[in-house]
């Protein structure tokens, strides 16, 4: 990872300074598909010269390799030029000197055959040993072979494979990261709606048991004051009656501390558990991401 995002950091700085670094009228470009090339006009290198160009700026020779970024590239050009330029691109034989129309021609930046071409009518022709593909100035952006060292066309620039593969593969692990932290997140809110109600419930119960303590409290008191009015013809002394009453309150008392305690044990054991549940589910989110980011 950390040699991709360096690359990446080297690569973003040579093209913020590279208009400064470019001779010429090379100068950048965006195609409809948001691909930016530097386009150099001026018919003064041949095709050694101009892969060195792109690469002296962490760039490399367009390799146009599917229908739809050749619509794209060649609308732009349409549009900065208005007819077609001699330009070279990315593309060679591997230096095949058969006079074969059909052979093949490989990328510069992977080395794999191309499964698209947008040849010009009897091209490539392989006349007097031509390996390199140019974009044809005669041929309405159509492509035609010409010998790599003493043809002299312009250029197109792209950013590197790997610096295009690096940023891809960034986007990719900042997304899914993105991804994870989102889940984490709902998760969070999730755990803290659940201690909330375990709260409000334990609450609720709590305030209901008070409630029935005192409503049973106020009625043995009750009992015992209409208990006086009959105090004399009672055999058992006044003592003994309050002795009686005060039990019976200091039972219920106890029965119900005992609810209140057990309720909320329960409550912070529920609580306790939800905190476990969540920092669980953040471990595994820790690990994920650390996956994701030594792949």
């Amino acid at each position: 990872m950390h040699s991709c995002t360096a690359t990446l950091e080297i690569r973003l700085l040579a093209l913020v300074g590279l208009l400064h670094l470019v001779s010429g009228t090379a100068n950048w470009h965006t195609a409809s598909d948001g691909r930016q090339y530097l386009i150099e006009e001026a018919a003064k290198y041949n095709w050694h010269q101009a892969m060195n160009q792109c690469s002296r700026q962490g760039l490399q020779l367009v390799v146009i390799d599917n229908e739809s970024k050749n619509e794209a590239l060649t609308t732009l050009l349409r549009a900065v030029f208005g007819t077609s330029r001699d330009l070279w691109i990315g593309h060679h034989d591997e230096f095949n000197t058969k006079k074969d129309k059909l052979r093949n021609w490989y990328s510069m930046s992977t080395g794999e055959a191309l499964p698209f071409n947008y040849w010009h009518s009897g091209e490539p022709n392989n006349h007097w040993g031509e390996h390199c593909a140019q974009i044809y100035g005669r041929a309405n952006f159509h492509w035609n072979d010409a010998d790599c060292s003493s043809k002299y066309f312009g250029y197109i620039c792209e950013e590197h494979l790997r610096t295009t593969q690096c940023r891809a593969n960034l986007e990719f692990k900042r997304n899914a990261t993105n991804e994870r932290n989102t889940q984490v997140s709902l998760d969070f809110g999730r755990t803290q709606s659940n201690v909330q109600q375990i709260m409000k419930n334990t609450r609720n119960y709590t305030d209901k048991l008070m409630v029935e303590w005192k409503i049973a409290s106020a009625n043995i008191l009750e009992n015992f004051r209409n208990l006086q009015t009959i105090i004399a013809d009672v055999g058992k002394t006044i003592n003994d009656i309050y002795l009686k009453t005060n039990d019976d309150i200091l039972k219920l008392a106890e029965s119900t501390r005992l609810h209140v305690e057990n309720t909320q044990e329960k409550g912070e054991q529920l609580i306790n558990d939800q905190h476990a549940e969540f920092g669980e589910k953040l471990e595994k989110l820790y690990e994920n991401v650390d996956g994701i980011f030594e792949e």
